[in-house]
């Protein structure tokens, strides 16, 4: 009695699980009311313009301009702080506190904002 022969090569690995999704997050801009939702992390500006919408930016969202401000209407407790950076490129381009700048601000949870040109 002969027994079977040993398979070739390694055995076959099972197959990957493809990765997850990231979370999303739900951004809503007024006075549109336009929603979009989008990956947790991408930035307000991202979020702007995956809604359709014009945002103005003059350094091709480079941080320095300051053209891209958002007033926060919702939301505030899931941003974080303004980095020392953020509040220098306002300071130098007159830009109000309450203003955020949308290239600069990185989404952790559902919000809604607007700026004065739309």
């Amino acid at each position: 009695m002969t027994s079977p022969a040993p398979p070739e090569g390694p055995p076959e690995a099972p197959p990957e699980e493809p990765p997850a999704p990231p979370p999303l997050v739900l951004v809503r801009f007024e006075p549109s009311g336009r929603e979009v939702r989008i990956a947790l992390g991408a930035t307000l500006l991202g979020a702007a313009r995956a809604a359709g919408l014009t945002v103005a930016n003059a350094c091709g969202a480079s941080g320095v301009c300051g053209k891209c401000g958002m007033v926060i209407l919702d939301g505030h407790a899931s941003l974080a702080d303004p980095t020392p950076w953020e509040v220098r490129v306002k300071a130098m381009n007159r830009v109000a506190k309450p203003v955020r700048l949308a290239c600069l601000v990185h989404l952790r949870g559902d919000l809604v904002a607007t700026t004065d040109y739309w």
